[in-house]
């Protein structure tokens, strides 16, 4: 978090309920963007740690990091942080972050084939669409971010894309053709997403 946003929301805690609205409004118009979400996540920490050891899997993670930055660059994203075996990114549409994904899941897919199975990185990824708070480079918040994550992170299996049904009807030109529909709660809520496997 930047320092800026750090003293609006100490005002934000501070300010008497009339204040607020145009506070929020500030902020929104400091860090407000519309974006697409990708939240990966790296599969199979525990068994591969407690089999190889925690320096085969940092080596796995960094070797995410050095692949993901380039595929998402490439294509028009930006990665706004890694966190342990986690990548968060955002693209303008959600397009663009399913195009992203797919080709993500293809490498890794691919690369899978020619490694021996404890070299394998197998990535899960959730998206989603809409207003969120950014900072580039350093963070992001907001309903789209939440959602991405626990799918990304607790629900997709390894080599699946989940992706919200509101992203999922933004897509175009045949992108997530053939997805299968699903539902999962998210922290108490119902979502409705879409399964591909590219």
């Amino acid at each position: 978090m930047d320092d800026r946003l750090v003293k609006y929301l100490t005002h934000y805690r501070a300010a008497r309920t009339d204040d607020l609205p145009a506070l929020e409004a500030e902020i929104w118009e400091a860090y407000g963007a519309e974006r697409a979400v990708i939240a990966l996540d790296m599969s199979g920490f525990s068994r591969l740690t407690d089999r190889r050891g925690i320096l085969h899997f940092l080596s796995l993670i960094q070797d995410m990091r050095e692949t993901t930055r380039p595929i998402v660059e490439a294509g028009g994203g930006q990665v706004v942080k890694y966190e342990a075996d986690n990548m968060f990114a955002v693209a303008p549409s959600a397009d663009m972050a399913f195009d992203l994904s797919a080709a993500i899941v293809a490498h890794y897919a691919a690369g899978n084939r020619e490694r021996d199975e404890d070299a394998r990185i197998n990535v899960s990824i959730g998206i989603d669409s809409g207003r969120l708070l950014l900072i580039p480079g350093v963070e992001l918040f907001g309903a789209p971010v939440n959602f991405a994550c626990k799918l990304g992170e607790d629900v997709a299996r390894p080599g699946e894309i989940l992706i919200t049904e509101n992203a999922y009807a933004l897509l175009s030109g045949g992108r997530g053709a053939g997805a299968r529909r699903g539902r999962c709660d998210v922290g108490g809520i119902p979502v409705e997403v879409r399964s591909i496997r590219p």
